[in-house]
């Protein structure tokens, strides 16, 4: 048979399946919304030493097209395939001579990352791809790449049904997974101009470690026939495409990722800094005041007392603290403590800053819901500032000495949990105007008017399914207050990491003090102000950031258009 004349074998599946399928065209957009992926398929049994080249598929004939809507998500741009679309087709001889194929589902990722390939040519980068999806064949998880200029390659491995490689959720976190099952350390040695080498017929993690490239490709190579070790069964944890606190393990972030239980969840989610203490009180003290209505005068009475420390109710969900054995379990269970509170109080709540698209998916089995709070980018970057600058280093702190320094690495997401302005995006990417039941986003800046506070209050307790009365929520309302909490710092001030001497967690919680401090410099003309080179480096950094999300922007309900202007102000 010629190389160009690969086709399905019709063998044993357990045969089939040593076949690595690999698809290489062009990528043309042809819309906003919409590319087109047209080219040639082939197959290999050994893509380590004999990968398809560009003449096998030029004589291929197992031509393709392929339309994928578009999307965007943190870090990644997401790719999705309409099997009811009619243009969407391959070629395939399955013993009968060329027929018309398409898949039945596919999602496709691309990484944000640019690799710079010094084994091609410099003016050529790539992106990591990642796709998964099934056909009336069977399961299949892809691997490639798209380069610079505009070909995107995809190695296609039909595994069995069981494989671990299709159970991982969100799909995004498989790309460090892959890495760290077949490279020593999950480095990606010659992973990225050829990262189909991560597609072996079954994972088995090389136990050898810093081995050079020669040996890692030997490796791959002897693993792509070998059995799947048993202990591989469970599915690696990996680091989340943004930086996290030391306290965080990859093992915690993969429990937050797939956390079950029969109680429903609250999670209180936002970029640092940005009101979620307070949204926290707010939430736990109106699921007690539930509980002043519904259960016993000394059932309720135990629940407040309880309520010594914000987290005794809502702890920090990605910190390994948190969870059981901290993170030397694979159990995803709760550490004791939040476990009996949460059961007593017939609710989970959890203060997090994890991305969306990495906390459980929300399902007719996982009643979840979220509250994503967001706040003045400046004011937030400010206050983060005086956070991290004040937390000791062994927990997460930094040694900057100036807000100039912190600024320039805020901007670039060189800190703890990335960009602002990203993290915002993929929750608002997230959000669906008709049917919003799981997703509630408030602006902190609303909570600091009493009129303001009370509306937003109104909007959570019926979120959130509440049976109070007008009542019971005034009777609630007056500690809410940024005042009124700090009057309470104990019950705020932040455990799971150490501070220096004197610092408080509540410093001001005003609107506008960034531009006070940073941004802006009085002028001798009484209510006249300057802008700082901040200002001016601010203004052309969030211009050219909308600009490259317009296209997300102008899919956003006007409800949230408005919410990242008045942000970025």
């Amino acid at each position: 048979m010629e190389r160009g004349e690969h086709t399905l074998p019709v063998i044993e599946m357990s045969d089939w399946r040593t076949t690595l399928f690999v698809w290489q065209g062009e990528a043309i957009k042809v819309s906003a919304q919409q590319i087109l992926w047209k080219g040639a398929w082939v197959g290999t049994t050994d893509p380590v030493d004999d990968f398809p080249s560009l003449s096998d598929f030029e004589e291929s004939q197992n031509v393709f097209e392929m339309y994928l809507n578009v999307s965007s998500t943190s870090g990644y741009t997401k790719q999705s395939y309409d099997s009811n679309d009619q243009r969407n087709y391959y070629l395939l001889d399955n013993g009968e001579g060329l027929e018309r194929y398409q898949d039945i589902h596919q999602e496709i990722y691309i990484s944000d990352y640019h690799n710079n390939n010094s084994h091609t040519d410099d003016s050529i980068y790539s992106r990591r791809v990642m796709a998964r999806g099934n056909t009336e064949f069977g399961s299949f998880v892809s691997y490639g790449k798209w380069t610079s200029s505009g070909q995107l390659t995809l190695a296609r491995r039909y595994v069995d049904e069981k494989d671990w490689r299709l159970k991982v959720e969100p799909m995004y976190l498989l790309f460090q997974d892959l890495l760290e099952a077949v490279t020593p350390n999950g480095t990606g040695t010659m992973i990225d101009y050829s990262p189909w080498h991560n597609l072996p017929v079954k994972c088995k993690r090389p136990r050898n470690s810093g081995l050079n490239e020669d040996e890692v490709k030997h490796q791959i190579k002897r693993m792509l026939l070998t059995d799947q070790d048993k202990e591989n069964k469970k599915v690696k944890t990996t680091l989340p495409p943004m930086k996290l606190l030391p306290i965080s393990s990859n093992a915690t972030i993969q429990k937050c990722s797939t956390f079950q239980s029969d109680l429903a969840s609250v999670y209180i989610t936002s970029y640092p800094k940005s009101g979620t203490t307070m949204l926290q009180h707010i939430v736990i003290s109106l699921f007690l005041a539930q509980a002043k209505r519904q259960k016993s005068e000394e059932i309720a009475a135990v629940l407040t007392n309880k309520y010594s420390h914000v987290s005794k109710y809502a702890p920090f969900y990605e910190i390994d603290a948190t969870w059981k054995d901290g993170n030397d379990s694979d159990s995803g269970t709760l550490a004791d403590e939040y476990n009996e509170n949460h059961k007593a109080l017939g609710i989970h709540i959890f203060n997090t800053h994890l991305l969306y698209d990495m906390l459980p998916h929300a399902s007719a089995s996982n009643n979840r819901k979220c509250i994503y709070i967001v706040r003045n980018a400046k004011d937030a970057c400010c206050s983060f500032y005086h956070h991290l600058s004040n937390q000791q280093q062994e927990s997460g702190g930094i040694s900057e000495s100036n807000f100039q320094s912190f600024f320039q690495a805020w901007i670039k997401g060189d800190i703890v949990y990335g960009q602002w302005i990203d993290h915002m995006m993929h929750t608002f990417s997230r959000y669906n105007e008709r049917d919003n039941k799981d997703l509630l986003i408030l602006c902190y800046e609303d909570l600091l008017s009493e009129q303001g506070l009370r509306d937003n209050v109104q909007q959570i307790v019926a979120f959130l399914n509440l049976q109070l009365t007008k009542t019971d929520i005034e009777g609630v309302l007056p500690s809410f207050s940024f005042h009124a909490m700090k009057q309470n710092i104990n019950r705020f001030q932040p455990i799971s990491v150490t501070w220096k001497e004197g610092y408080s967690f509540l410093r001001k919680g005003v609107k506008g003090d960034a531009n006070d401090t940073f941004f802006y410099e009085k002028e001798e003309k009484e209510g006249d102000k300057k802008a700082t080179p901040l200002e001016y480096e601010w203004r052309e950094y969030v211009n050219e950031k909308l600009k490259q999300s317009k296209e997300a922007m102008t899919n956003l309900p006007e409800k949230l258009q408005r919410i990242v202007k008045q942000c970025v102000e």
